[in-house]
């Protein structure tokens, strides 16, 4: 069977699509899947409309596809540089899409994100089956009202509501179950509504690589793991650490993830510098997933200052039972035990002082970090699924609907 994918070019992907890498970034719920159907031999060559945001001063980005993949992969590059774009480019993405659907008789769509719009559509005008895969939706989304959502964020409300066999969405706090009960009331054009927690890797320590050539970690530390953009909170990180040193305490941190928005970044490195915390503060860009693992893995303990923060990143660190502290920003860790980690209040999210005060006292207190180890260990055990299980469920899936044609 043939296969087309429509999705975003995700920051977990870049190294892929653009350096081919093969070594697997981030994003599993799109990466592992992926990778899966691109080593499975009942899916002959895979297709996959990609959408690929430039900046101000691009006219087109080049890709480059690890080589042992290039006969059975085949993708079809969309550029946009605003959200405007996307919508405006609607109308030819759905007829690429259905072009390729007609020309290599595929009979699954599979969409990936607010473009797995365009997956909906060409189901509607092509006659194929699609399965859609929201991987968080923003608390913003889930408090707007059914029109302003339809004519302000089209292509969210339209990937919500449109007639699918499936609709997958990550449930990472941010109440996606609340806004498809909104927008879909009794209606069933959606034959099942997917509806869970990532992830993780059962084995995940022996995945850990030791990354090279990034210099010595200090021996005690604080992990921060996450791509740098905004949303990450990488500077309310910063802004309890410059607390913690006017109180004499020097406590070393590791942040890692890729540069997402690199006018953020230089923001950042310039409040590390004009804050004198750089000697302090040690940044590597660009590890790959099992690298960053082990970073995470070594840590003292780890802090999580999202947005929203029931991601990956969390969920990881409680697989490997590594003491965390995080934001119960818009309720989103509320179904996380609170004995599994620091839990802040959401005022913490403009208030560093009760970051600060919760890393002091957990810095300081190996007897709480040692239990909190333990019960966040035991707590990934017995209630989160192997990344196996959920990549084996929607794998099947995709050739369920292929045999029923």
């Amino acid at each position: 069977m043939e296969l087309l994918l429509i999705t975003k070019l995700w920051s977990g992907i870049k190294p892929f699509f653009l350096e081919g890498d093969e070594r697997f970034h981030g994003l599993p719920s799109f990466s592992l899947p992926f990778f899966k159907i691109l080593e499975d031999a009942d899916f002959e060559k895979v297709h996959v409309l990609l959408f690929v945001q430039l900046n101000s001063k691009q006219k087109k980005i080049e890709l480059k596809l690890p080589e042992r993949y290039r006969e059975r992969l085949v993708v079809y590059p969309i550029y946009y540089r605003r959200y405007r774009d996307l919508v405006f480019k609607l109308p030819f993405a759905v007829a690429k899409a259905g072009s390729i659907v007609r020309k290599r008789k595929i009979s699954v769509v599979i969409g990936h994100g607010m473009v797995s719009t365009v997956a909906g559509l060409v189901s509607l005008f092509f006659g194929v089956k699609n399965i859609r895969r929201i991987y968080g939706i923003g608390t913003e989304l889930s408090r707007k009202s059914r029109l302003k959502l339809m004519f302000f964020h089209p292509l969210e409300y339209l990937a919500f509501t449109l007639p699918c066999e499936a609709l997958i969405v990550t449930n990472d706090g941010s109440r996606g179950d609340e806004l498809f009960r909104k927008l879909n009331g009794r209606r069933k054009k959606i034959r099942n509504f997917i509806f869970e927690l990532n992830g993780v890797f059962k084995d995940i320590e022996s995945r850990i690589v030791k990354p090279q050539n990034v210099g010595e970690l200090p021996e005690r530390y604080i992990a921060y793991i996450g791509r740098f953009e905004k949303f990450k909170g990488q500077l309310r990180m910063v802004d309890a650490l410059s607390i913690l040193h006017r109180r004499a305490q020097k406590i070393p941190v590791v942040m890692v993830g890729q540069i997402f928005d690199p006018a953020y970044y230089r923001i950042l490195m310039t409040k590390i510098d004009e804050l004198g915390l750089s000697e302090y503060v040690k940044i590597i860009p660009g590890l790959s997933w099992s690298e960053t693992m082990y970073v995470l893995a070594n840590s003292t303990l780890a802090c999580a200052f999202y947005d929203l923060n029931l991601s990956n990143v969390f969920l990881e660190g409680l697989s490997l039972g590594v003491p965390m502290i995080s934001i119960n920003s818009g309720n989103s860790l509320e179904m996380i035990p609170d004995n599994v980690f620091v839990k802040l209040p959401e005022s913490a999210l403009e208030n560093p002082e009760i970051i600060a005060d919760a890393i002091q006292r957990l810095w300081e207190d190996e007897q709480q970090r040692g239990r909190l180890s333990q019960a966040a260990k035991h707590f990934a055990r017995y209630n989160l699924k192997d990344w196996e299980e959920r990549v084996n469920f929607e794998i099947t899936l995709i050739k369920k609907l292929h045999s029923s044609e």
